[in-house]
């Protein structure tokens, strides 16, 4: 039977990549620990963003992200810092 009959599963997409390269979104979270997401403490300096409220301790403010020589703070899309600076 000649090719032209033949279709490409649902299933199959281009798009598909290997598990070890870096520069997909999955990948990042796949190396991402539970240890890199960073929970509020008592001191009142993040705040959903919808409601202006205080994050509660023990919340989840956002993850730690490594750059090699330096970590960075990342918050989710809901929370904001406001440092209470005297």
């Amino acid at each position: 039977m000649p090719d032209k009959y033949l279709t490409k599963s649902p299933f199959y997409s281009k798009s598909i990549r290997p598990h070890s390269e870096p520069s997909t979104k999955k990948y990042f979270f796949m190396k991402t620990s539970s240890l890199d997401i960073l929970c509020a403490t008592d001191e009142e300096e993040f705040y959903y963003k919808d409601t202006d409220q205080v994050v509660e301790v023990g919340d989840p403010i956002g993850i730690d992200v490594d750059h090699g020589d330096e970590v960075e703070l990342v918050l989710f899309s809901n929370i904001y810092w406001k440092p209470n600076y005297e």
